[in-house]
């Protein structure tokens, strides 16, 4: 399935089943917002891979610290 809305609201992550997910891939151009869906899922669901969308190489390296696949 797939599921539109604000990946932001760990409400709509959760009733998306983020729990038995996969991979979430998170598409928002928005590196900040972006960051608070990983964060979300690395405290919710620290086994989900997180692939993220970026514009640019710029954030890269950042992502993948803070835990992004």
């Amino acid at each position: 399935p797939v599921y539109y809305g604000d990946g932001s609201n760990g409400d709509l992550l959760d009733a998306a089943g983020l729990s038995r997910a996969r991979l979430l891939v998170v598409t928002q151009a928005d590196v900040e917002s972006a960051e608070k869906v990983l964060d979300y899922v690395r405290h919710a669901a620290p086994a989900v891979p997180v692939m993220i969308r970026t514009r640019d190489e710029q954030n890269v390296a950042q992502l993948l610290q803070r835990g992004a696949t």
